[in-house]
């Protein structure tokens, strides 16, 4: 390997030891300190989407709430000239308020 990735594996190597095994390293977590499994479901798209805002709406979401679950959306529209199935995560009603 070379220096520099020879240095990113190590670093690889030791997040997954911290993470694995916290409490040997000083790292105490409640419960409570953990963030909530926050429910969703999935909507099948198999058409294009114009504007996500409005699609967002549907569901009694906001744009950024459809982002925060769905990242791999890229931009604020879908073309989908294929009409590939796609699965966007929408929270259940209720948690947000």
């Amino acid at each position: 390997l070379g220096e520099e990735t020879g240095r990113y594996l190590f670093r690889i190597v030791a997040l997954k030891e911290i993470l694995s095994n916290p409490g040997k390293y000083g790292f105490n977590f409640r419960e409570k300190d953990l963030y909530t499994n926050i429910p969703t479901y999935k909507v099948e798209v198999d058409t294009a989407v114009t504007d996500f805002s409005k699609f967002a709406e549907k569901f009694g979401i906001n744009y950024k709430i459809l982002k925060l679950h769905n990242p791999w959306l890229r931009e604020k529209h879908l073309n989908n000239k294929s009409r590939k199935l796609y699965h966007i995560d929408i929270p259940k009603e209720g948690y947000y308020q």
